[in-house]
Order: structure tokens, then sequence, then C-alpha cells
């Protein structure tokens, strides 16, 4: 899809809070496409924001954890999308982000799977609603420390929210076009070519709209084969701290469990993949610092510095060798520790939640038998059989002899009704002297 009028909207009016955002101001030479120099809504804030972007199934859900511990600040726990048992490690996403972006493309005639052709300019009434929503949303984070949202729609509309935060910062999940596709087929039964093509949208829109100093591109293998390298370069460019303790957290957030298909740049080719899908993967790869097909034993490394409890450390050659406790007490980050404990809670929120829906879903199957139970208690033949019950009670007390004897001459009641039901009639007949019928018995 082409995204040559996507560009068009650096130099749109913004409308909206006067004191927030001066209209029509000229784009300046050195901006990127889809950027501008007016003033924003959040002109000025230190650190920029950021945004996880990229196509879905590519690790976004992934990274935006790894970032959380790691200090990024993706708002309170109460406001992030709970787990789900496609998803049971979390999504990670704000609801605020990912319903303002859900309703843009919905407003545009698109989806997240269907990317709409992006209007000319945002500054008009028309999106009026949408800026107020997205200025309110910024204004709930604190200006004096890191933040962002997760959300892979994002990707589509980057022009609408680069005029709100010009100075927004993108970490670009990617991964091999093959495996994204085979993974929305087994989700969603997306056709192949179709996956491919969403994939090819998603990042000709990135690519096209951000300049390479405003991202970096962080390619899903990377994790797998060296993660704390991988993750020291992320926070390295967010400016947020890298202590051993922080980045043994998050290289305990990568799971081989999170690997169905392993795909390289041949298998694009042998797949026939279009040529400018192709280029467009391996220049993310070449952003991400990332060979796509290298020798096995280059794809998996070990970390410089591996922390287990209780273990030493193994440092590279010529450093002194400190244990665990050492590193930690140096590098204590509070930080990460309170965020893998919001971690923790969001899961136990989530559990909570799927507890009262079953209970509830156990309350509604319940209620009519209830209703069926009481109508019997109030019947007259419940009535009546209670008050036999209470006379059986009275003659022969529960445990008590009598109650044997009750039992044994109920039991010879039943048989007797039974031999009687099961045989026939014998039947007499009566003559007189004159060997008449009279009558029969």
């Amino acid at each position: 899809m082409s995204v040559g009028n996507h560009r068009q909207s650096s130099g749109a009016e913004i409308g909206g809070a006067p004191e927030i955002a001066p209209s029509a101001h000229p784009v300046d030479a050195g901006a990127a496409p889809g950027q501008s120099t007016s003033a924003k809504a959040v002109d000025a804030l230190d650190p920029a924001p950021v945004s996880i972007a990229g196509m879905g199934r590519s690790g976004t859900s992934m990274l935006a954890q790894m970032l959380l511990v790691g200090g990024l600040d993706l708002g309170p726990s109460h406001r992030l999308m709970a787990p789900s048992p496609q998803n049971p490690d979390g999504y990670w996403e704000h609801i605020g982000f990912v319903g303002l972006n859900d309703d843009l493309l919905e407003e545009l005639g698109g989806a997240w799977d269907y990317p709409p052709v992006l209007p000319d300019s945002w500054g008009t009434p028309r999106f009026a609603p949408y800026r107020e929503r997205a200025r309110d949303l910024i204004g709930q984070f604190p200006r004096d420390k890191p933040w962002g949202w997760k959300d892979p729609r994002t990707s589509l509309v980057l022009p609408f929210w680069l005029e709100e935060v010009p100075q927004l910062r993108l970490v670009v999940a990617v991964r091999n076009p093959l495996e994204v596709a085979a993974s929305l087929h087994r989700r969603n039964g997306t056709s192949r070519p179709a996956g491919i093509g969403l994939w090819s949208d998603y990042y000709e829109r990135i690519l096209d709209l951000t300049r390479p100093e405003d991202r970096i591109v962080s390619h899903y293998d990377a994790h797998f084969a060296s993660a704390g390298a991988e993750i020291r370069r992320l926070l390295a460019f967010l400016g947020l701290p890298s202590s051993p303790l922080a980045i043994d957290q998050c290289s305990k957030l990568v799971s081989t469990d999170l690997r169905h298909t392993r795909a390289t740049l041949d298998d694009l080719a042998a797949a026939g993949v279009a040529p400018a899908v192709i280029a467009r993967y391996r220049a993310l790869c070449d952003e991400a610092q990332w060979e796509d097909s290298p020798p096995r034993s280059a794809r998996v490394t070990a970390d410089a510095f591996p922390i287990t409890s209780g273990s030493p450390i193994v440092p590279p050659a010529g450093a002194n060798q400190r244990t665990v406790p050492e590193v930690v007490v140096e590098h204590l980050d509070l930080t990460a520790l309170r965020t893998a404990l919001s971690v923790a809670e969001a899961k136990i929120r989530w559990l909570k939640d799927e507890n009262q829906i079953l209970t509830t879903r156990l309350h509604e199957a319940e209620e009519p038998w209830a209703q069926r139970w009481a109508d019997l208690e109030r019947s007259a033949s419940w009535r009546i059989a209670l008050k036999l019950r209470r006379a059986r009670h009275a003659i022969a007390p529960p445990g008590s002899r009598r109650e044997g004897l009750w039992e044994r001459a109920r039991r010879r009641v039943t048989m007797g009704r039974g031999s009687v039901a099961a045989s026939p009639v014998a039947s007499t007949t009566r003559t007189d002297a004159s060997g008449r019928t009279v009558g029969t018995t």
C-alpha cells in the first residue's frame, strides 16, 4: 500500500485547545516525514515519550514487559490490558491508547488488519475529539520520568501521534515475515499472502514516517540468541539504567515456549515473497544489527554477566570475580523490583476477574434450579410428604429399634404389593343345587 499521501499531514493545522497548539506552522526542513515544528500538547518533554510499535506477533508484548521492568512507565497496572489464554504473560497495552487507535482506524474505515488510507490533515474538526483524547492520555503521565505505550496499531496511524508528540521515539519490534504470517494463520486463520501484505504495510509506514535516529529496531531472534546484549542496547537508546539486576530480570522474560516457527531470508526467497518485501526486511535487519542467517554457533551465545541466585558471576577475562550478593547490593534497582511486583499483581487481578466471571456463571446456572426447588417446597404434595416424614420420625426415631422394625415392615408391604401386581387373581364359580351359576369370587 502506498503511503505517499500520509506524509502530507506534516504541515496540518492542529485544532483543539488554544493554549496547547497554535495553528499552521511551517514544516522544518530537518523534520522527519509526518512531523512538524509546531507547538503540540507535549512540547519539550524530557525524556521523550516512547511508543513500542511494529507488526503484531513480532514480540511487541515481550519487548513491552522488558522495558517496563527496565524502568519505562506504561501507566497504572489497572489500565493495562489483562492477560488472556492466548497471551498469558500479558499484553502490556494501555487500554486508553488501544481504544483511541481502534477508534481512529474505524473512523478511517479500517482496522488493525485492514490498513486505511490516511487523511491529508489531522487538524480538521473531524479529528478534534481524537486529539483531545490523545492529550488527555498524555497528560496522565508524569513529566519527570520515562514513559510510553505499546500498541502495534500505532504503526498504522503514526502521523496522528507524530502531530501530538513530535519528539516521539519508537522501539520497533521486527520478525521474519513468514513467521509472522504463520502466527497470524494459527491465531486468526489469516492466509500467508494476507499476513505478509499486512507485515509490509506496517513497516512501510514506520520506515517512511520516522527518522532512523528516532527509532531503534529490535529483532525477535536477538532476544533468544543473546538477550542481555539486546536489552542493554534498548535501554541505552532510551537512556534507562542497565544494572546487572535489571538485565537479569529482563532476560528471564524471554521464553523459548514463544518460538513455534523459524524462517530465514533464504526461506523468504524460496517462498516467492516479493523482492520489495525482502528488501524492506533486510533493511530492518540491518538497523537491528541482526544477521538473519548466521551460523548456528553465532546465533546462540551467552551473556557477558549471567546472574543466578547464589552462584558466582562469570565475568569476561581479566575482570574481578564477584558473587551475586555483592552485585545486588551495589546495583540494587528498586524500580525494577517494584515493576516486577506490579507484573505479578496484574496477573493476580486477572485471575480474580476470571474467578468472578466463573462464579457469576455458576450462580446463573444454579438460579433456575433454586427456583424449582423453592416451588417444590411450596407445593401441597411437598407439605403432605413433610408431615408424613415428621410423623414417621416421631413413631420410629432415627437410630432406634423401632426404626428397624419400621423398615422391615415397609419392605414387606412393598414386596407384597409387587407380588399381588405380578400374580393373576384366582376366581371361583358358585353354583346352586341344580347346577346353575349364581356368581364368582
